[in-house]
């Protein structure tokens, strides 16, 4: 026979191996797409939309590193893109550290670009007569 501290340990371990695998099998499709954008090959092939809805699936991934969604998106993001790109910046937020700073700010740029599409032409405008 169970005592019952033995059935509180065996309970308690169901429930953290059920949380578990619950949290994998949500996470899991997130998981593939941030795999999948770095994936140098699926890069080549993919679409722009392909791309901009994987990114929008791996900003899901919440032990993810976003710097290649957001790369992706800001070249390939649309409207679709602001609400993953918002979340995922809550997430990432810019601690003044510097270690998510580069992270972060493109990030920034991509929802900057989406959001104020006329302030992003003229700081491009800029960047392009500071280079000449």
């Amino acid at each position: 026979m169970l005592t019952f501290r033995k059935r509180v340990v065996i309970a308690v371990l169901l429930v953290v191996l059920f949380g578990a695998g619950t949290l994998s099998a949500l996470q899991y499709g997130s998981f593939a797409a941030y795999r999948r954008l770095q994936d140098l090959e699926w890069h080549m092939r993919a679409t722009p939309d392909e791309k901009r809805e994987t990114a929008h699936q791996a900003l899901a991934f919440v032990l993810g590193d976003p710097h290649d969604a957001f790369g992706i998106l800001l070249e390939h993001g649309d409207a679709s893109s602001i609400p993953y790109l918002r979340a995922a910046l809550e997430r990432q937020p810019d601690d003044g550290s510097g270690g998510v700073e580069c992270t972060w700010e493109h990030g920034m740029l991509a929802l900057e670009r989406l959001e104020a599409p006329e302030q992003w032409k003229r700081r491009l405008a800029e960047a392009a007569r500071r280079k000449r």
